[in-house]
Order: structure tokens, then C-alpha cells, then sequence
């Protein structure tokens, strides 16, 4: 997407005005499908009152002219100047009604994306839809968003005093513009959540909220878009790190605990892991309003019983499927929170369709290897299959295994050649999903490195990904993946001395930071390991 500044000067120079109500413009007629409600994000209003309306690529058709009407304030939009550089290449001419109070339009850039600001307030509707250049008539369906409220704390409340919280450190992630670590803690006697950003915490951003779970980060064209969960609260945040600030803070109340959390590569509406009454589902969150796009139950053993008795997410991944399709496969690993009950389950990540879901007994009817899953990721090896990689740390020899270093989980139909890379597939429909596999396992002695805790996996080649594996008492450990053949034997380690509650790895393992519980400060492993 193009940046901000060339959206911003574009409206400027087209007299974007804003306001109330009144619109004439008619019943949209359906010549072109409504914007894609996942691929809008509406911030909070800012201190003059000002929201902006992002479109992500392919939000809307490219160089199509969108329209945001906000049906409830009417006032004058207030820019910074300084902000603002070169126009968009589609500037042009506007239709009158993008003059009227309320109204604001722009072009969108070739790849369908957008950005528009407007006056409003929190809960305000806005409705966002195509408009013909000429007329400024509707060409397409509209959606309607509200507002969000600003995700800054009550200030009528200083901290989470007496929940027996203790603002440990429970996530980390790396900001990709900013190319820095950034820390989430849960709140204490005397914090709300916290964001500590850098490795020597030169920020720190309260977050709504109290019983910090997870974060992601995500690179857009205004900055690193930032998402929180927030578990027994009840509570998602988000806000955009750009410039060293923390602004465009908002925050949501969900139905569900919310859990661990994922982007895709095409939204900015985040896949959560919730905790329902009694069973986990996962739910596409709009970033414009908080509210669920899309609801996805697990059901085990058959497809018509829907599988109960799991508490939480153990670990949350999706991977594309094909650099030229919007279409992901998603891992979503569960259990019953007795360190035993394992669940795997896979899903389609781009429209949330269960495919299928194993306990680890169907993994491993034979033996008892697999006992606890406590993290585990996707990666796709030399473009062919799709594996899986997972820590099991409740062996009964007390040793740990590094479980699941290879699955196959896709296949490809029969008149396609086994070789045939994930890059020739052209639709989903090419795809069959087959039960996971032990491919191998490699074992390690928790006497001597203690119990595994946090994986990451990182792509090197399109022949090798490795992996680095965190335990309890401080160890790093890589060990590579290869295509063709076992892990290897042997593994390199790093005595670090750190207690990692989790640990983040760029591509190319170019960078890793690892969250230590003890200190409370982010490690730069990325040091140790080169």
C-alpha cells in the first residue's frame, strides 16, 4: 500500500471535507461487491477528532473512488501539514457530493488500498462504499463501522490492584518497520498491561486491560500495527508504533477470553484462539469495530460433534499456502490444561474452515512419545509439504522431545506428480489435507538443558528451515530441518541463564529475541546464535 502522506495530500488537494448527516446519495446497486470489511481499519479519534479509515490491499478494486459518509458528527477536518508529501497517482477530480458535510473521498492505489481521514467520534457509524467518479452514485455495496473508543486506560482506575498480578512478562514479538523487540507484561499492583518497547526498554505503553496474554505485529503502511489480547478482561488492544510513538490506540470488549492471536498476510483483522464455556474457538476480529467476522468451532472425532472439555491454546499458526493466492492453512493446537489432553487442529486461516482435528493419541496410537504439546509451528519445506513442529516436555523417561519435526499434512490430487511444488497449485481445490504423521523425533535430556518451553521455526533455505527451541533453565537450541532427510543429529546450544516465557524469530533467523521472565527485558539471542 502507499503511504499515509500521499493519501492525506490527495484529500487535501481534492477539498475532502467531513460532517453529519444528510447524504443524497441513493441505494448502491450491487455492480460491484461491498469493500472487504476485514481488510478495513477504522483508528480511534484522535486528540482534534479526526479517524482514519485504512484500506489494505485489496480492500476495494484498484483505482476505484471509495467514499466514508459518516452519518453522525459534522465539522471541518483538521490536518497536519507536516505530515503531507506528494499526491497519489490517482488524483483527480471529485464529484460534488465528496464536498458535502460528512463526506470524504479518495482513489484508491492499484492494489486496491486506501486511506481517508474524517471527523468523528467514538461510536460514530461510518459507512464506506465505491462511488461512480461522474455521478457520485454508489457502484457498490457498503459496510458500516463504528468508532472504536481509544485504548488507553480508565483514568479513573491506576492499575490492577488486587488481582494477585504480578507484571511478569508473558509475550514477544519483533516490530518489523521499527526492527525493534517489543515486551508485553500483564498488570500489577501498580500497572495496567504494558508494552516495553526495545531491548532497553526505551518505551513502555499502558494497555487496557489486565491479564496480558498475547501479542502481533504486523507491517502496514502507517507504521507496525500492534494487537493485544487480553485474557480473563476480556479484552483486545491495538494500537500503530511508528516514528518511536505509540498512537491510534483502541481497545474492544469480546464475547470470549481471548488467547493467542495471529495475522494474516492480507488483513489487519486478527485470527483469535477465544476460550468459550467449555471449548476453544477461533474468530476473525475487525479492527474497525471489535466484532467477530467470522466464528470457527472445533468438532472431534466426527465433523458433526463439536469437541468439549478444552480450556485454552497452547499455540496458534498459519502459513500461505501460495505467494500468488490469498489462501492460508492454520494450526491451532489446544489442550484440556492438564499438560496431557493435546488436540491438534488444522483449518482453512482465510475464510476459517475446520479441516481436521487429532488428539495426540491419534498422532501416536502405538507408543506414549507424545505427552504434553506446549508450543509448535508451520513450515513449509522446499515448497512441497506443509510440516509441523512441536515441543512435547512430559515425557514419562524424563527426557524431552522435540516431537513432530516433519508432518505431511498437504497432498496433492493424483494427476498432479508427488514432487510437484505448493507453487504450482492454482486453487484450493488442488489441496487434500492427510492425518499428521511422526516424521521423526529428536530427544533431549532435561538434566541437562531442562524442559523444553518455546520453538520458533525460521525458513534459511528452500532446502533447510531451522529451528530454535527455548527451555526453563536459559538454554538456546538450534537444530535443523531438512527437506529429505531426518533433522540433524546434532544440535548447537546456548547457556543464556534466561528464564524465556517466549521468543520471536524473523526470517532467515535475521533476528531473536527471547522474554525473560527474570529480568523482564527482552534478550537479543540473535547474538548468540551467529
Amino acid at each position: 500500500m502507499k503511504t499515509t502522506k500521499m493519501k492525506y495530500i490527495a484529500a487535501i488537494a481534492a477539498i475532502v471535507l467531513l460532517a453529519g448527516c444528510g447524504s443524497s446519495v441513493s441505494a448502491p446497486p450491487v455492480d460491484l461487491p461491498a469493500p472487504i470489511t476485514g481488510r478495513i481499519d477504522v483508528s480511534a479519534p484522535d486528540e482534534d477528532g479526526n479517524v482514519v479509515v485504512t484500506g489494505s490491499e485489496g480492500a476495494v478494486e484498484g483505482g476505484s473512488l471509495v467514499m466514508v459518509v459518516n452519518e453522525s458528527e459534522s465539522a471541518a477536518l483538521e490536518l497536519r501539514l507536516w505530515d503531507l508529501i506528494v499526491p497519489s497517482a490517482y488524483a483527480a477530480e471529485y464529484p460534488d457530493i465528496c464536498s458535502e458535510e460528512g463526506h470524504s473521498c479518495t482513489y484508491a492505489d492499484e492494489d486496491g488500498s486506501f486511506i481517508i481521514l474524517i471527523k468523528a467520534g467514538t461510536d460514530d457509524a461510518l459507512t464506506i462504499g465505491v462511488i461512480d467518479p461522474e455521478t457520485g452514485e454508489w457502484l457498490s455495496e457498503t459496510i458500516t463501522v463504528s468508532v472504536p473508543q481509544s485504548g488507553d486506560p480508565n483514568p479513573d482506575t491506576e492499575s490492577c490492584e488486587g488481582l494477585g498480578l504480578t507484571g511478569k512478562v508473558v509475550d514477544v514479538a519483533i516490530a518489523p518497520i521499527a526492527g525493534v523487540p517489543v515486551l508485553l507484561k500483564e498488570g500489577s499492583d501498580t500497572t495496567f498491561n504494558e508494552l516495553i518497547i526495545g531491548e532497553e526498554g526505551e518505551t513502555t505503553v499502558e494497555v487496557s486491560g489486565c491479564y496480558a496474554h498475547s501479542l502481533a505485529i504486523k507491517k502496514t503502511s502507517t507504521g507496525d500495527l500492534i494487537v493485544v489480547t487480553s485474557k480473563d478482561d476480556k479484552r483486545i488492544w491495538a494500537g500503530r508504533l511508528a516514528g518511536g510513538a505509540v498512537g491510534d490506540t483502541r481497545s474492544y470488549s469480546t464475547t470470549y477470553e481471548p488467547m493467542h492471536l495471529v495475522m494474516l498476510a492480507n488483513s489487519t483483522a486478527p485470527i483469535v484462539a477465544m476460550r468459550a464455556s467449555n471449548s476453544v474457538v477461533l474468530q476473525q476480529i475487525t479492527l474497525a469495530d471489535g466484532s467477530a467476522l467470522e466464528t470457527m468451532e472445533i468438532y472431534y472425532p466426527s465433523a458433526s460433534t463439536k469437541l468439549t472439555g478444552v480450556t485454552r491454546s497452547v499455540a496458534l499458526d498459519v502459513i500461505r499456502m501460495n505467494n500468488t493466492l490469498d489462501e492460508f492453512l492454520g494450526l491451532l493446537i489446544t489442550d484440556k490444561g492438564d499438560n496431557v489432553s493435546s488436540f491438534v487442529t488444522i483449518f482453512r486461516a482465510d475464510n476459517l474452515t475446520h479441516k481436521l482435528t487429532k488428539a495426540r493419541t491419534d498422532i501416536d496410537a502405538t507408543a506414549d512419545d507424545v505427552m504434553s504439546i506446549v508450543d509448535g509451528a508451520f513450515y513449509i519445506n522446499n515448497g512441497e509439504q506443509v510440516r509441523i513442529a512441536v515441543l512435547d516436555s512430559a515425557s514419562t523417561n524424563n527426557s524431552l522431545i522435540q516431537l513432530i519435526i516433519s508432518v505431511t499434512l498437504i497432498s496433492v490430487p493424483e494427476e498432479l506428480e508427488y514432487n510437484d511444488k505448493l507453487s504450482s497449485i492454482t486453487s484450493w481445490d488442488d489441496v487434500r489435507i492427510g492425518d499428521p504423521a511422526i516424521n521423526s523425533i529428536s530427544s533431549y535430556n532435561s538434566a541437562d538443558i531442562g524442559l523444553l518451553r518455546r520453538l520458533g521455526v525460521s525458513k534459511v533455505s528452500d532446502t533447510l528451515d531451522e529451528a530454535i527451541v527455548a527451555t526453563s533453565t536459559g538454554w538456546l537450541v538450534k537444530q535443523q530441518l531438512y527437506f529429505d532427510t531426518a533433522p540433524s543429529s546434532a544440535w548447537e546450544e546456548w547457556d543464556t541463564a534466561a528464564d524465556f516465557v517466549a521468543i520471536f524469530l524473523s526470517d532467515g533467523l535475521q533476528m531473536l529475541y527471547g522474554a525473560d521472565a527474570a529480568s523482564g527485558q527482552a534478550i537479543d539471542g540473535s547474538t548468540l546464535i551467529y
